[in-house]
This record gives C-alpha cells, sequence and structure tokens, in this order.
C-alpha cells in the first residue's frame, strides 16, 4: 500500500487546508489500526474498549499539525488554534475544552 506524501510548512499551517493531510492519516490509520489490534497483548483481564469522541486519524491529524505548527505547548496550541479554525473539521473537539477551561 503506498500513501501520498503531502509537504506541511509551518508557514503554510494556519491558512493550509488540512484535508489532503486526514485522508493520508486516515487510509494509514485504515491499514494500521485492524493490524495494531491483532498484535496487542493480553493479560486476560476484561479491558473497555468504548468509543472516543475523536477517531484516531482525527487525533493523529491535530498531532501532526500541532509540530508542523510554531506553538510550543499543546494545550494553547488546540483552544487557541484548533478549536478557532477547525472546530467544522473536528466535531467533537469542541466538547474536549470542558475538561481544559
Amino acid at each position: 500500500m503506498e500513501f501520498a506524501k503531502t509537504p506541511i510548512s509551518t508557514k503554510e499551517t494556519l491558512s493550509m487546508d488540512i484535508l489532503p493531510v486526514f485522508c493520508d492519516i486516515d487510509d494509514f490509520c485504515l491499514f494500521f489500526e485492524p493490524l495494531w489490534k491483532q498484535r496487542l497483548l493480553s493479560t486476560g483481564e476484561r479491558r473497555r474498549d468504548r468509543a472516543a469522541r475523536l477517531c484516531l486519524s482525527e487525533v493523529m491529524t491535530i498531532i501532526v499539525l500541532f509540530h508542523a505548527s510554531s506553538y510550543r505547548n499543546f494545550k494553547t496550541y488546540y483552544i487557541e488554534h484548533v478549536l478557532k479554525h477547525y472546530a467544522g473539521a473536528f466535531p467533537g473537539s469542541s466538547v474536549i475544552t470542558a475538561s481544559w477551561s
């Protein structure tokens, strides 16, 4: 499986279209996540596997965009940038701010 390479520049991060980045990451997660879950070791204890508010692809996209930005603090980046500029792109993210306020 081949993944497209999407260049990310620090200057372009504020105004860039995140769709190509998300698509590349989502393609990777669709391939990787089932393989990863197969390989997890079990301790014999039952573990919860409830759905998260954001899927793995969305979380990874936010992290990649954080590393491509000039922010040094993730909490500040999330509150000041993701919630303001990408709120429509990550609908489940607006709920997460309640614990950080």
